[in-house]
């Protein structure tokens, strides 16, 4: 009995018996990786380093076109520069509209100044006849496109005017 004992006894020694003790789960919870390093971008940077980008040397990639009203169908949604000169100032309602190039109903570019707006704009009847540029998102409204003047820097007269 006293060698079944100690073989036993020698058998749990051997497998990592630890009592009655509750086992401990070797499941190591992964370490998270340390944060990316951040280095000049005149650095030659590794595969765990971010690079990072000055402000002031970032371009503006959106660059905005000068375009006539003749154009302007084809820049649906986008942001330009319109030049055409101002044929004719029509106020209804509430809304005033800078027909460009020509009077309407022919004309097929118009700028747009709702009454809420109009105030910003005191001096907008003295563009009749002037080439200005209008610069904003292009819309169309009723088969024409159009700009929603929103602030007076939208429209400026051209050079020269």
């Amino acid at each position: 009995m006293k060698q079944i004992a100690c073989l036993l006894f020698f058998i749990l020694l051997i497998s990592g018996f630890n009592g009655c003790s509750k086992t401990e789960n070797n499941t190591s919870t992964p370490t998270p990786p340390s944060p990316p390093k951040v280095v000049k971008s005149d650095s030659v940077p590794d595969k765990n380093t971010v690079a990072e980008i000055k402000s002031d040397s970032l371009k503006d990639s959106t660059s905005v076109s000068v375009i006539s009203t003749n154009e302007s169908s084809i820049y649906l949604g986008k942001k330009v520069i319109v030049k055409g000169i101002v044929a004719q100032i029509f106020s209804k309602d509430s809304v005033t509209y800078l027909n460009i190039d020509k009077k309407f109903p022919v004309n097929k570019f118009f700028a747009v100044i709702f009454s809420d707006k109009l105030s910003l704009f005191p001096d907008i009847k003295k563009c009749t006849g002037k080439q200005v540029e209008i610069e904003g998102v292009i819309t169309k409204y009723k088969g024409k496109s159009e700009i929603i003047l929103n602030d007076p820097k939208m429209i400026r007269l051209s050079a020269g005017q």
